[in-house]
Formats: C-alpha cells, sequence, structure tokens
C-alpha cells in the first residue's frame, strides 16, 4: 500500500466513532514518522560524485541536512564547487573540514511546516 492509498483510505473513515479517530490519529503518525527515517539520507563516497548533493550552474546546492562522521548533531548546511574542489559549507565562508568535521551523509531539508485550516 502507497502512502497516498494509506492517506485515501483514512480520510474516508468515520470519525465520529471515537475509536476510528484514534485509529486514525495513531496511523498519521506512523505516516510522518516513516517519513523522516534513515532511507533518505545518502551516504557520502569520497570515490563516487553521484554521492554529493547536486549543484547548480554556478557550483552550489540547496541547503541540506548533514550527518558527520565525528560529530553527533546534525546541521544545516550545503555543498559548494570552484576551482579547487567541492566541500561542504554552512552559513559561513569556511569549509566545514577547516574545523575538523568529516561529513558522512547528507538529505534533503524536510518541507516547511504549514498549518492545515
Amino acid at each position: 500500500m502507497t502512502k497516498k492509498e494509506a492517506i485515501r483510505i483514512l480520510s474516508e473513515m468515520d470519525c465520529n466513532d471515537p475509536d476510528v479517530a484514534d485509529v486514525k490519529e495513531a496511523v498519521s503518525m506512523a505516516v510522518r514518522a516513516l517519513e523522516v527515517q534513515n532511507d533518505d539520507w545518502t551516504e557520502i563516497i569520497e570515490d563516487d560524485p553521484d554521492t554529493f548533493p547536486p549543484v547548480d550552474e554556478e557550483g552550489f546546492s540547496e541547503y541540506v541536512l548533514l550527518s558527520f562522521e565525528n560529530y553527533t548533531l546534525p546541521l544545516i548546511g550545503m555543498y559548494r564547487v570552484d576551482e579547487k574542489g567541492g566541500a561542504f559549507y554552512d552559513d559561513i565562508d569556511m569549509p566545514l573540514n577547516r574545523f575538523g568535521l568529516i561529513v558522512n551523509a547528507w538529505r534533503p531539508l524536510p518541507e516547511r511546516f504549514k498549518r492545515e485550516d
């Protein structure tokens, strides 16, 4: 079953029944949890350029979430390619490897939160 099929089935359930409403909320929470699993991470392999975030014609990737081999918290950054090669950056103009940080994976940022009316 795809995510769209599950959402369609949930939306058609009768929410006047309290038990159905609880099940619907639990399944919705499970779907959201599945969306943020490790499946979205792309492992960086130094010899494989396809494992790095894609860059535009100016050499900049979009902002992505970065995982590190030697640091526990992820950071938001970007991948830049110039005449010296490619490197990961955060908001400053120095590559993260200058600080000893080793990026081992990246993933796209989640969509921005939008309140449902």
